[in-house]
């Protein structure tokens, strides 16, 4: 199963993530604060070696996610999901109306529901 989440949401966790490590393995080398010389200002930034493993921890991180539990960043140009919960809200509901018209037998409405149950619940498993 594939699960997509929200792109700004997936990369703040990778984030995180690769953040924590570099930290742990770096300690007080992990940051220098400089000058963006434009102002007083300064900010802080990972060094030179913390950066080189922040990105290499970023991209095993994004690999594990993806590879081991089917996490992935949903691309934002993609079409939202369909929401599978309501497709079959839709289909109860049609066979409902179709009952009450008197086109369906209650036995075979049972049956129907239960088998449109039975698919989504496979879907999900």
């Amino acid at each position: 199963m594939k699960i997509e989440v929200d792109n700004s949401r997936f990369m703040e966790c990778i984030d995180e993530l690769a953040t924590q490590i570099t930290e742990m393995n770096f300690g007080a080398d992990t940051y220098s604060e400089i000058g963006d010389g434009l102002s007083k200002d300064r900010c802080t930034v990972f060094n030179e070696e913390p950066q080189d493993y922040y990105n290499e921890m970023y991209d095993e991180y994004e690999d594990l996610l993806n590879n081991t539990i089917g996490v992935y960043r949903r691309d934002e140009n993609a079409p939202p999901p369909e929401d599978k919960h309501l497709s079959l809200i839709k289909d109860i509901r049609w066979l409902t109306l179709k009952y009450r018209g008197g086109s369906v037998e209650p036995k075979d409405l049972v049956n129907q529901i239960d088998e449109l149950l039975n698919n989504s619940y496979n879907e999900q498993v």
